[in-house]
């Protein structure tokens, strides 16, 4: 089915996903450690996924956003620092993460 476009994605991506607070937008639930997140992007857990290789991922299906995810040069993100303030930040990687080992051997 379409569940299945994209098995495993968040191994590969080290990042899982979760509907966050604003609505149709997803929110990091956790950075596995050693995963290629982990080590080459400073993606935290709450922060809000806003897009990928500069695409909106407003209102898409999570299989959606992982598969962009998966063939991405960047993401952009939204960090809130409460109470104080908020930023937008991007991650920029040399090639998509499918193409760097995701794992340690």
């Amino acid at each position: 089915g379409e569940a299945e476009a994209v098995p495993g994605a968040h191994l590969v991506l080290g990042i899982v996903l979760e509907p966050a607070e604003e609505e149709g937008m997803f929110a990091v639930n956790s950075v596995m450690k050693g995963s290629v997140c982990d080590m080459h992007t400073n993606i935290r857990k709450g922060d809000t996924l806003v897009a990928v290789d500069g695409v909106s991922t407003r209102n898409r299906p999570l299989e959606d956003v992982m598969e962009m995810m998966i063939k991405a040069y960047s993401f952009s993100l939204h960090r809130d620092i409460k109470p104080l303030a908020s930023f937008h930040y991007n991650v920029s990687l040399p090639k998509p993460i499918t193409m760097m080992n995701p794992m340690p051997p």
